[in-house]
């Protein structure tokens, strides 16, 4: 398990270094998040199904995010580092799961983010929401 801090909808080139440090022990990776990384079927469910301003996603491109208010925009832009890392995550068949929550609400998303790779949002805590995980 790899925990990478994402609370500010940034990565830095450190974070994506570390990263990379741990991938190359060539052990299989469950990535921990705070905020999830984007896909289009999580954008469309926060935006569509959920009604928010927002997505309150890292990594969203910046055509999608004209809608957003601006101080929105400002917060969610994706730096270089940001698509850098993300990139990279996409692509790193050792990456098995990337484990994320932020959202605040009473479901779960269970959605693939790359070929290799499920990422599962954890639905508010405090709503009683979780998802168990059996390694094996």
């Amino acid at each position: 398990m790899v925990a990478v801090d994402n609370s500010y909808y940034r990565f830095t080139l450190q974070q994506l270094t570390a990263l990379k440090n741990e991938v190359a022990k060539g052990l299989p990776i469950l990535l921990m998040l705070h905020i999830p990384l984007h896909t289009d079927s999580l954008y469309q469910e926060m935006l569509t199904k959920h009604h928010q301003e927002c997505a309150y996603l890292i990594g969203t491109p910046a055509k999608l995010q004209l809608s957003y208010p601006a101080i929105r925009r400002e917060q969610q832009k994706t730096t270089p580092a940001t698509e850098e890392f993300i990139r990279y995550v996409r692509q790193e068949k050792q990456i098995r799961a990337i484990l994320t929550g932020h959202l605040h609400f009473d479901y779960n998303y269970i959605g693939a983010f790359s070929p290799t790779a499920t990422q599962y949002v954890a639905g508010a805590n405090f709503h009683s929401s979780a998802i168990e995980f059996e390694l094996i």
